[in-house]
């Protein structure tokens, strides 16, 4: 069966990119660490090619979490207390609200930072993906927050896809999906060129789709997947478990996508997934494990 790839948010960074991220921040690295991450970058876009991966943002090789990029992109925020990912060993710095928060600086122009927010330019000044973490995981995990809060970030968000015109925005949501996040990010823009991605569950409302029109939503709980395909314009199927080891196979996609396609829903495209984010597997694995055949 014919079927394409994405791969949402975070990919594992090669052991020689951590090594060398943490050597620059000791202030011991020889040469230029935008170099080096640009070289980085540049052999993942090679592999995607390679593999058949139709949506392939950027892999996100210089966030050290998922709100970081938004320090340097709007007023009005710092970087507050360290915060557990969940039940993981990874952490991020909690967003600390410290004034109406704006849109000041476009991240297709040069920042003094070397970890300044990342795009994808395949061809010209033209975003394919670009990638955000939801406004409801922001305001959730967010320090400081105010009655006005909510109001500026979406106005910031606005103006942020405005001005930047992504093919196609991803955002991520690690909570559930419900109805009121999904009204806020339909607010932004074209929602038919928006996917939503929660690890969790979606408990929009049926109804909700004689509203709004989304590119795609996916979330990591199975039982969601008829209601995803009806609030989606095209059918994503999360199908990488990124929590696990084991390397899936091209047997097991077709037979997920035959099932699929026999009780939920006909179409001639289909495009498999991640729900979470790849980081939490050794680069290898996640390499084995896009290109099934076990070789990277």
């Amino acid at each position: 069966m014919k079927y394409d790839k994405a791969i949402f948010g975070i990919y594992p960074r090669s052991e020689s990119l951590r090594v060398n991220i943490g050597r620059h921040e000791r202030g011991k690295l020889e040469g230029s660490i935008r170099e080096i991450i640009a070289e980085e970058k540049k052999k993942f876009y090679d592999f995607t090619r390679k593999n058949n991966v139709r949506i392939g943002g950027d892999p996100l090789f210089n966030w050290h979490d998922i709100y970081r990029p938004l320090f340097s992109l709007f007023s009005g925020l710092e970087q507050g207390e360290l915060h557990r990912y969940k039940e993981t060993n990874t952490f991020y710095r909690k967003p600390k609200i410290t004034g109406t928060i704006e849109y000041v600086n476009d991240p297709l122009k040069h920042q003094k930072d070397e970890f300044a927010t990342p795009v994808y330019l395949p061809s010209g000044n033209r975003i394919e993906n670009f990638f955000m973490p939801s406004p409801k995981c922001f305001l959730a995990d967010a320090e400081n927050v105010k009655s006005n809060t909510r109001e500026s970030l979406l106005s910031a968000y606005r103006t942020l896809l405005d001005s930047v015109k992504p093919k196609t925005t991803v955002f991520y949501e690690h909570y559930d999906l419900d109805e009121s996040v999904m009204k806020d990010i339909a607010s932004l823009g074209d929602s038919s060129t928006f996917i939503v991605v929660t690890p969790e569950s979606n408990n929009v409302g049926k109804a909700f789709n004689k509203e709004n029109e989304f590119k795609g939503i996916v979330s990591g709980n199975r039982e969601d997947l008829e209601k995803n395909l009806l609030l989606s314009r095209e059918s994503f199927i999360p199908f990488w478990n990124c929590k696990k080891t084991s390397i899936e196979s091209k047997t097991q996609v077709n037979n997920l996508l035959d099932s699929i396609k026999s009780r939920h829903v006909d179409s001639n495209q289909f495009t498999i997934c991640n729900t979470d984010f790849f980081d939490f597997l050794p680069r290898d694995i996640a390499d084995r494990k896009v290109a099934f055949d076990g070789v990277a």
